[in-house]
């Protein structure tokens, strides 16, 4: 282990360079894929390769010669007619979640009926820890993989091929655990309701009436439909626990979790202490046969010639009495060093078990304390982002999408002026906030509704745009250009 620390040491600058290289590279790929503002506005604001560099090359339409416009057109169409700033638009559109007041309400009440209101996904800050604390483990385990790897190999590379073994076992084993605590959680919302299933012989409806089934109903579903059950009738159809049979507890993942924390912990323990004394034991074995010969050298008189005298099936220059008397001191030293290194190798020992059974109770935890039943909890969250408002949600999530968004097209639009001067003589106002609630209301009116015909979606009167002034309340309010 100090030697692998002594090798990163001798070649720090190639440490640091390589580590920095690959954050970088990680965070390359993930802004990528991201949908998140951050990292889609990283690739705009890159100098020379970046989505603005790329726009304000494309100065088709900035002319004299001004698109006709349909009398159909849309907000976005209408203002947007350049094909650059429609580029952009649909840049930052992918950034934004799609989702009108109707919907937010409904996935705020199934995330309430289902009793999953107050949960949320896990931190980034706790995904670190125990990113951080499986890393250590498998840096522990990778040493002692190492020696059982081909030795045709160089230590560094057995011990890098060690590590990542240990680490593929440490990630799966997290995932096992996870997914226990996960289940833990699911099975105290089907406690519930098979306890109150139990005690009133069925789902109960207000009237007092029972039945012995309920439908199951989905985030997207109206979630008044069953407004005549009782609570824990309602958490049973969003949880599809509709009958008896569907509210047996989850206990595979729980089983396997435990069971592969104790075995898997016990083995890999036991395993290292056998390891390490196995390597102190020939440490041992190795200094034996040269410490005695050097000490008796340092005794030995240079002008004397002394009788030689077996001792031990060693040759002993020093009388008998000294060489009894060298040998039982360096039996002792040989005795209090094995013992440090024993405690060493212990304590060494307990502290990667100690990490181990750390890593996996904390990511048991994590799992039942930051889940939700299913999937469609999960979908929920994402549609309101644990927020109780609306509202809140256009402040909080849309509006700094919007802002931003709103700043790139005033940068690109002086850069394609600067191009082309006469450019700016028809230019459009154009305000993202608004572009979006018009989009909102424009897919609510095309979108099917079993109902009957849906009418358009009031924005916020206390929503302003962008730039400032009010939002319109209607959406079919026509246009008007600066």
């Amino acid at each position: 282990m100090m030697g692998f620390f002594d090798l990163l040491l001798e070649h720090l600058w190639l440490t640091t360079t390589s580590a920095i290289l690959l954050l970088t590279v990680i965070f390359l790929v993930w802004a990528r894929y991201t949908t998140s503002l951050l990292g889609k506005d990283f690739w705009v604001a890159v100098p020379f390769l970046g989505k603005m560099a790329e726009w304000k090359k494309m100065t088709e339409g900035t002319g004299n010669d001004v698109a006709d416009i349909p009398a159909d057109a849309g907000y976005v169409e209408s203002r947007l007619t350049v094909p650059a700033e429609r580029a952009l638009y649909d840049y930052y559109d992918d950034c934004l979640e799609k989702i009108d007041r109707a919907n937010f309400v409904k996935a705020r009440k199934y995330l309430k009926l289902s009793e999953q209101s107050g949960r949320k996904p896990m931190s980034v800050l706790l995904w670190l820890i125990l990113g951080a604390l499986t890393v250590a483990e498998a840096l522990g385990t990778g040493l002692l993989l190492a020696p059982l790897l081909s030795t045709d190999i160089t230590p560094e590379l057995a011990f890098v091929a060690g590590m990542i073994i240990a680490l593929v076992i440490a990630t799966v084993a997290l995932i096992i655990t996870h997914g226990g605590g996960e289940d833990v959680f699911a099975n105290k919302l089907l406690a519930k309701v098979r306890k109150n299933y139990r005690a009133k012989k069925g789902f109960r409806r207000i009237d007092g009436s029972v039945k012995e089934s309920v439908e199951a109903i989905r985030m997207d579903d109206d979630q008044d439909k069953d407004a005549d059950l009782e609570s824990y009738g309602r958490l049973a159809a969003r949880i599809g626990a509709t009958d008896l049979a569907s509210m047996e507890p989850r206990r595979m993942r729980i089983i396997t979790a435990v069971a592969f924390i104790v075995l898997f912990g016990t083995a890999i323990t036991v395993y290292r202490h056998y390891a390490l004394m196995k390597q102190l034991d020939l440490r041992h074995s190795g200094i034996g046969g040269h410490v005695y010969p050097n000490l008796s050298q340092l005794f030995a008189h240079p002008h004397r010639v002394r009788r030689v005298i077996p001792h031990r099936n060693r040759l002993c220059s020093l009388p008998m009495a000294v060489c009894n008397a060298v040998h039982k001191s360096i039996k002792r030293t040989k005795v209090t060093v094995q013992n440090d290194i024993s405690a060493e190798i212990n304590s060494g020992v307990i502290l990667l078990g100690l990490i181990y059974f750390f890593t996996q109770f904390l990511g048991f935890l994590t799992g039942m304390k930051y889940s939700f039943f299913d999937d469609e909890g999960k979908q929920a969250y994402l549609k309101t982002h644990g927020l109780a408002e609306y509202d809140d949600l256009l402040r909080q999530v849309i509006r700094p999408v919007t802002q931003r968004a709103q700043m790139r097209l005033g940068q690109l639009r002086s850069k394609l002026v600067r191009s082309n001067p006469t450019y700016g003589n028809h230019m459009r106002r154009f305000d993202f906030m608004e572009a979006y609630l018009q989009s909102l209301n424009t897919a609510r009116m095309e979108a099917p509704s079993a109902t009957g015909p849906s009418t358009p979606t009031q924005h916020a009167p206390n929503i302003v745009s962008t730039t400032g002034t009010p939002l319109p309340t209607s959406p079919t309010a026509p246009p008007t250009s600066s």
